[in-house]
């Protein structure tokens, strides 16, 4: 009952970063991924496929962490990441995207691990004993 609030909770967030993308220069694939991700955390397991729905958006958020890591990497001082909101450096930009996917990566991953829990045990009736 509690993860089914957290999740809820996931869910508004991520739908809030969908929300926040539509100023960036290159909306529609960040709108995508955040919306999606929302998806997974609200719709229940058995209505989106079970563990596989946030394995795969877990999937895809990670390999796209990988694609922007080495211009994250670049990004000298943490601090940067919050000094202004004007993203006037490119390795900026890519350490607030990289963040933003791995929270997506590490959520919808967790979130799969759950829903494939919950499978296996309502699939394994306990012993009369």
């Amino acid at each position: 009952m509690v993860f089914r609030w957290i999740d809820r909770l996931f869910g508004g967030l991520f739908l809030w970063s969908a929300y926040v993308q539509l100023n960036d220069p290159d909306p529609l694939r960040w709108i995508a991924i955040y919306t999606v991700a929302a998806l997974v955390c609200i719709v229940p397991a058995a209505k989106r496929g079970g563990a596989v729905s946030a394995w795969l958006v877990s999937s895809v958020a990670t390999a796209w962490v990988f694609w922007l890591a080495p211009d994250a990497m670049q990004l000298n001082n943490l601090s940067d990441l919050t000094a202004s909101m004007q993203a006037d450096r490119p390795e900026i930009e890519a350490a607030r995207e990289a963040l933003g996917l791995a929270i997506v990566s590490i959520w919808t991953a967790g979130l799969g691990l759950r829903d494939q829990w919950d499978a296996s045990k309502a699939a394994d009736p306990e012993p009369a004993g």
